[in-house]
């Protein structure tokens, strides 16, 4: 994960001493709006593989060089296949970190 809680496992076993339980209902809408929208956009990023990696480069040079241009302010460099490969690791974090806290809180599962 980008940020973990230096606690983070402590909060689970809290969770589980606890047996801290969130309704199915709520778990439904989650995965409806959270879960469902996550993959979504994992597969539309990784879509982007598909493209030859030195159309990638290019595409990223050219969206640097043209950011230089205009005189944006902040740092022009872009690449776009490190960027697609960071949000497919990151989706597939937080649709973990989903999973976990699901099998920990769902009241059916207990």
């Amino acid at each position: 994960m980008a940020n973990p809680i230096k606690n983070e496992e402590e909060i689970y076993e809290q969770l589980k001493k606890e047996n801290v339980q969130v309704h199915p209902l709520v778990w439904k809408l989650i995965s409806h709006h959270i879960r469902n929208d996550l993959m979504v956009l994992a597969s539309d990023v990784a879509l982007y593989n598909f493209i030859p990696e030195k159309i990638l480069q290019e595409a990223s040079e050219f969206i640097t060089r043209r950011y230089k241009e205009e005189n944006c302010p902040g740092d022009p460099s872009v690449d776009l296949k490190g960027s697609f490969s960071k949000v497919l690791v990151r989706t597939k974090n937080i649709d973990e970190f989903l999973k976990k806290l699901r099998e920990l809180t769902l009241e059916e599962d207990r």
